[in-house]
């Protein structure tokens, strides 16, 4: 009987010290990096000193993903958490993604402005109707920005010209900061329409110039608004 209760007792010790040797074990990771930066469409293997199996999850899949391997591959601007987990302890490293191209400055995209408030903001415009406002950029690439108001004077629309010329860098710059989806035509600023707020789309507007139009997402189905 005592040697059964020895025995017994024996392996709750084992079973305690396995437990504190993991413990310990599994303590920390060890990164090599706590912050990286990428270019849109590069690769980088996350590197870490420790040999155990690691887990792997990206905190915005629109701006990256990462593979069971540690490889994360940049989709698109802006900040993502890569997180690292050995399934006893986590860490993380931020990750910054920059752009290839910066084809042109971006007008402004927020459709709750009036025409006045654009104004405040942008100047004077080189051209000004009831409706819209227009003005000339410094950039041959891309020369003109208009803005357009619907009868409450809010911001309806927001455009670029592009030149024709310029059509593969053009497909960068979007690609790099919106989703492409098919069957609808349109860019946008989500993985998937239902969760997007801006729409993109690209129209000719003359033999050397392409438009580049932005709209609020509530168009895609109130396109009389």
């Amino acid at each position: 009987m005592n040697k059964l209760f020895y025995l017994f007792f024996a392996l709750i010790l084992l079973t305690a010290c396995d437990k504190e040797e993991k413990a310990i074990k599994y303590h920390f990771i060890q990164l090599k990096q706590k912050e990286i930066s990428l270019v849109s469409s590069e690769r980088l293997l996350i590197e870490t000193l420790t040999l155990e199996d690691l887990f792997f999850s990206c905190s915005n899949s629109f701006v990256a993903h990462i593979n069971s391997d540690g490889w994360v591959h940049a989709d698109r601007l802006g900040t993502a958490i890569i997180r690292v987990t050995n399934g006893y302890v986590e860490d993380e490293i931020k990750l910054i993604v920059t752009p290839r191209s910066e084809l042109y400055a971006e007008p402004i995209k927020d459709f709750r402005l009036t025409k006045s408030k654009i104004k405040t903001i942008e100047g004077e415009p080189f051209k000004e109707t009831e409706t819209s406002l227009s003005y000339q950029v410094d950039s041959p690439k891309s020369p003109l920005k208009t803005y357009v108001f619907d009868a409450e004077n809010r911001l309806y629309s927001s455009s670029v010209l592009v030149r024709k010329a310029e059509s593969e860098e053009l497909t960068v710059f979007l690609e790099e900061r919106y989703r492409y989806h098919t069957g609808f035509e349109y860019y946008s600023d989500a993985l998937i329409i239902e969760k997007s707020t801006v729409l993109v789309a690209i129209d000719d507007f003359d033999g050397e110039y392409a438009q580049v139009t932005y709209y609020p997402i509530i168009f895609l189905n109130t396109p009389n608004r």
